[in-house]
């Protein structure tokens, strides 16, 4: 099982054997900057992603950057397990929340929800020669965001959404469905 987990000074990767050991890797010493959460995934091919937000220390509501790393295991390149970190949008997530996901389609091509700095929906996906974004929803959207791909690339995305009249409340649930079409 694989976990990923944020303090103020780092981001790590964790793996938990079935014996209860735990293995941690540090992803990303965090100096002079913050993050907010992270998310994991693991490709069909069983290749580790870790996507995690990325701000100034100095403003808990400031729009934050979104970076991405990949685990490079052990091999004939690279002497032992190692990362691959991107930035792959500046200043578009909404700083302060903790609404980030990643999820693969059955090509294993990446793609992220998330909220953005407009508290509406994104969704952003790498096509294998670079990254793709659309705004799904204008919202104001809350924090709680579900996504899950089916075996048909269906995506299936339930998130709430914040009243009109109070932007704190979140007001309703909606199931938004699509694909790649």
């Amino acid at each position: 099982t694989y976990a990923c987990s944020t303090s103020s000074s780092q981001v790590d990767f964790h793996t938990i054997q079935t014996n209860g050991s735990l293995e941690t890797l540090m992803v990303e010493s965090l100096t002079g900057k913050v993050t907010d959460g992270c998310a994991i995934g693991l490709t069909d091919e069983s290749r580790i992603q870790v996507v995690y937000n990325l701000r100034d220390d100095s403003d808990a509501d400031s729009v934050s950057d979104i970076r991405l790393a990949r685990l490079a295991e052990e091999n004939a390149v690279y002497l032992g397990r190692t990362w691959h970190i991107r930035t792959i949008a500046e200043e578009i997530y909404s700083g302060n929340s903790s609404s980030l996901n990643i999820e693969f389609d059955s090509e294993s091509r990446t793609h992220l929800f998330f909220k953005d700095h407009t508290n509406g929906l994104r969704h952003m996906y790498f096509n294998k020669a670079f990254w793709n974004q659309s705004l799904l929803d204008e919202g104001p959207i809350g924090n709680d965001i579900e996504v899950k791909i089916d075996t048909e690339n269906i995506v299936h995305i339930v998130y709430t959404v914040n009243s009109l009249t109070n932007n704190t409340v979140e007001g309703e649930v909606r199931l938004l469905k699509f694909n790649d079409t």
